[in-house]
């Protein structure tokens, strides 16, 4: 094997097993129409936009909310990806790294919009019930 190919596959593994160690923090909590997160204090932003492995973050993060077909499971998800682009606006205004923390509020109000597409399903979804 080359060595840009062992070099692109040891970096897709290490942000595989961020992603998902970093899911594996998160618990929900589903009370009304209120979705609670409860979070582990020791969770960081992981991969940020000042990385040249960001682009493959957040198209791993798109990739796994297009393949969750629950709107309640899309929401929970993706609200999960915009606490960690608030903790990655957070950590590039810490490091004054602007421009980053820019790319990184494009991306949490991108997700945003997914959550309130999910909640808005849900809401159509329990009216017509």
């Amino acid at each position: 094997m080359n060595y840009r190919l062992k070099l692109s596959l040891l970096a897709l593994s290490f942000t595989l097993a961020t992603l998902f160690i970093s899911n594996l923090a998160f618990a929900y909590t589903i009370t009304g129409n209120a979705i609670q997160t409860e979070t582990d204090a020791s969770i960081t932003a992981g991969i940020t936009p000042d990385s040249f492995l960001y682009f493959l973050d957040t198209a791993i993060d798109n990739i796994n909310l297009v393949l969750t077909f629950k709107a309640e499971a899309k929401a929970k998800k993706g609200l999960n990806i915009a606490r960690e682009r608030l903790l990655e606006v957070r950590e590039m205004i810490n490091a004054n790294k602007l421009e980053a923390a820019q790319i990184a509020q494009e991306e949490h109000a991108n997700i945003l919009n997914a959550v309130q597409n999910s909640v808005n399903s849900i809401e159509s979804s329990n009216s017509s019930e």
